[in-house]
């Protein structure tokens, strides 16, 4: 049975996400949304790569298992250096809101952000037990933690978000939904596994999973409600600005 779940919901995240690519193209959204949309696709790519290669390497003794695992290690900062990237362009769509200039600004926040999810992520490893069987994935908790924290600060400042930029807010309130989930269910794998506690590990297990499916189809449909851009239209992170650089999250 949990074999069968596993792939169901494997089968079911990368339908969304294909359907949520397909909505973002057919909008004429894609191209404003440039690394999301490439996070979407490069996250299809990902799974679908190291699945089929799953199936010819089954044993940690295989031949090419290292170059399996090593594989695996580069997809993984990839994935990461992808989501820094989306932070910061969600970070300079904030800032874009207000006046004066913001390259400086941009750079501070962006930096102090990333030392604060470091630190976090850091304090939250030595927490957690140490010889856990199911140790916290760091690569996991920063990017979480990172948009958890963009997202307070978008939140705690009274700058309003532009009507062209609500999709823009969504992705960054999914992303904070699932970081949050990402956060509690590393915790619950790395506490329930220290203490041998099946059930709560395999709930653990399926919270970030569940909470990633939840996400997809809110972005979905969030997508569907905006109105889509014609050939011709221009958004308005793309109009020429003498402050910052054409938004590109």
């Amino acid at each position: 049975m949990p074999a069968l779940l596993n792939q169901t919901l494997f089968a079911l995240a990368i339908l969304l996400q294909i359907a949520l690519i397909i909505l973002l193209l057919r909008r004429r959204l894609a191209s404003h949304l440039r690394i999301f949309t490439a996070l979407l696709i490069f996250y299809c790519l990902r799974s679908a790569v190291l699945v089929a290669l799953a199936h010819l390497i089954t044993l940690p003794h295989h031949p090419s298992f290292t170059a399996y695992a090593a594989l695996a290690t580069v997809l993984s900062l990839a994935d990461l250096l992808l989501q820094c990237a989306l932070a910061v362009a969600l970070a300079r769509t904030v800032l874009a809101s207000e006046p004066g200039p913001h390259p400086a600004r941009l750079l501070l926040l962006a930096l102090a952000l990333f030392l604060l999810a470091a630190l976090l992520t850091a304090g939250l490893v030595m927490v957690l037990p140490a010889r856990s069987p199911a140790p916290a994935d760091r690569g996991v908790l920063f990017p979480a933690l990172l948009f958890l924290e963009l997202f307070a600060w978008s939140t705690w400042r009274p700058s309003t978000w532009r009507p062209a930029d609500r999709l823009t807010h969504a992705i960054l309130v999914g992303l904070a939904a699932f970081g949050a989930a990402s956060v509690l269910s590393q915790a619950g794998k790395c506490l329930s596994a220290a203490h041998r506690d099946r059930p709560t590990f395999a709930a653990s297990t399926y919270l970030s999973t569940s909470a990633y499916l939840a996400v997809l189809v809110f972005w979905i449909l969030r997508c569907r409600a905006g109105q889509p851009l014609s050939p011709n239209m221009k958004h308005p992170s793309e109009r020429k600005s003498a402050h910052l650089p054409p938004a590109i999250c």
